[in-house]
């Protein structure tokens, strides 16, 4: 775990297209165990940046998912 997050930190400073080949070549090499505990850590330290397409568009869908939920909500409590 000392390796992978400086590791990971120094991927971020590539160009896009290097970035994601070595980023998905790092996390494809770990176990599930080994996985999990680099995301829990990341997690916790806020330092991750998601770097795929596909991550940051279905995290953009939940946040306005989650806006509109509230939204709707609040005004059932307003009415």
């Amino acid at each position: 775990m000392e390796v992978l997050v400086p590791t990971l930190d120094a991927i971020l400073t590539l160009d896009p297209e290097r970035k994601g080949f070595y980023y998905e070549v790092v996390l494809r090499s770990l176990n599930d165990v080994t996985r999990r505990a680099l995301e829990q850590e990341l997690m916790q330290t806020g330092k991750y940046e998601y770097q795929s397409d596909f991550a940051k568009t279905y995290l953009a869908a939940r946040r306005a998912e989650g806006l509109a939920e509230g939204e709707a909500k609040a005004l059932l409590v307003v009415l």
